[in-house]
This record gives structure tokens, C-alpha cells and sequence, in this order.
């Protein structure tokens, strides 16, 4: 372990060069990365995985998902939007904090204050 370090320090010159030139390659090949998003592309055409995906999409569609963030809101100006992009046509469910944490109401006690107690607990 010594022996490495040791030639860890002496080398250290040609330890950057060589990352340095990985760098640069790799800066140089990023336009030519192509990404797949589309992972059935690697079953094989006889998966039962990939004859279900198949089935799910001729009988319901493609499907999709999209994330907002919203900044500087109140917890009542979230819900109006929650509740607008709710009633879009397309719009099958709208997930926010009050589904998944907090039992939110819209009432005087509604406020960002609910969501700090339960931070803090």
C-alpha cells in the first residue's frame, strides 16, 4: 500500500495529464452519446415482459408523466393549481404532498405550518 502511494505522489504529473485527456475525450464524445429511453428495445421479441408491454399499450395508450415545482406559493395557491391541472383533459391523477403526507383541508389551519410540524417531529 505504501509502494502505491508512494508512486501516486511521484507520478502525480501524469496521473492529471492522463484524467485531463479522459476529460477532453470525453467532453468530445458527448454529441455522438446517443441515450435510449426505450429499455424493451433489450428483451428479446419472445419475453412475456415485452408481450405484456405490448398488450398494456395497444389496450390503454402510451402513457407519460410529468413533475411542476412550484416556488413561492402558499399551500392554498398549490391547491388551486393541483385542482386545475386536475380537470385537463388527459390528466388521469395529480399527486401532491396532501395525497401522500398530510391530510391538508382547505381551512383556516391549512398553511405551510402543517407541513413544518411534520418535518420537525
Amino acid at each position: 500500500m505504501k509502494k502505491l502511494a508512494v508512486w501516486i505522489v511521484r507520478k502525480k504529473a501524469t496521473i492529471i495529464i492522463v484524467f485531463a485527456v479522459a476529460v477532453i475525450i470525453s467532453a468530445i464524445c458527448i454529441p455522438f452519446t446517443e441515450i435510449n429511453y426505450d429499455d424493451t428495445v433489450y428483451l428479446p421479441d419472445s419475453s412475456v415482459t415485452k408481450t405484456g408491454l405490448e398488450v398494456m399499450q395497444n389496450e390503454f395508450g402510451a402513457g407519460g408523466s410529468a413533475s411542476a415545482m412550484l416556488k413561492d406559493k402558499s399551500v392554498e395557491e398549490i391547491l388551486a393549481v393541483k385542482q386545475e391541472i386536475s380537470i385537463t383533459a388527459g390528466v388521469s391523477a395529480v399527486l401532491w404532498l396532501d395525497d401522500i403526507l398530510l391530510p391538508l383541508t382547505e381551512n383556516e389551519n391549512t398553511g405551510l405550518t402543517d407541513a413544518l410540524k411534520i418535518e420537525y417531529i
